[in-house]
């Protein structure tokens, strides 16, 4: 029940209603699983909040929190709706960060879209590790993540190729 709050797929106010507990104990049981108050969870976007939950159930590393800090030294946008960019056909003349959101949100095989730029798959792997190290994770390490991750990088790059800024 906790995780879902976190994930975003309860308010506290729901879940503890639904279970019959107060929201104070739920309050509670949320700041002993979680790294994050809720109260900070709010503006996140629903895809880092999943991620989140996942990190903790799963017991995987904590890279939700550290992409949105990174998000927010870099003063990108992060919405809570993010625009995802068309599917594409033709591969060829996007530029890098555009692939790697496609095979990340799964527009496309990076077998088969290796094979429409005449590009080695790892050749690609090693370029897309280099557009993820601003982010700490390599593109073997993100494929091996839940989607969650992979939708949460997706939009952290489309954040970034968006380049717009926020004010300090």
């Amino acid at each position: 029940m906790a995780l879902k709050c976190i994930a975003g797929h309860l308010t506290v106010h729901e879940a503890a209603e639904k279970h019959g507990m107060s929201e104070r104990t739920l309050f509670r049981a949320i700041e002993k699983l979680s790294p994050v108050k809720m109260m900070e969870l709010s503006p996140w976007p629903p895809s880092f909040r999943e991620a989140l939950a996942a990190e903790i159930e799963h017991k995987l590393p904590n890279y939700s929190t550290k992409w949105l800090e990174f998000a927010e030294n870099s003063r990108l946008y992060m919405v809570k709706t993010a625009k995802y960019p068309e599917t594409q056909r033709n591969w060829s003349d996007l530029q890098l960060k555009r692939i790697l959101v496609g095979v990340l949100l799964c527009d496309g095989s990076l077998e088969d879209i290796a094979a429409s730029r005449w590009d080695d798959t790892g050749i690609l792997r090693t370029l897309f590790t280099g557009d993820l190290r601003p982010i700490g994770v390599t593109f073997e390490q993100l494929m091996e993540l839940p989607m969650t991750h992979q939708v949460a990088a997706a939009e952290l790059l489309i954040a970034m190729m968006d380049r717009k800024r926020k004010l300090k």
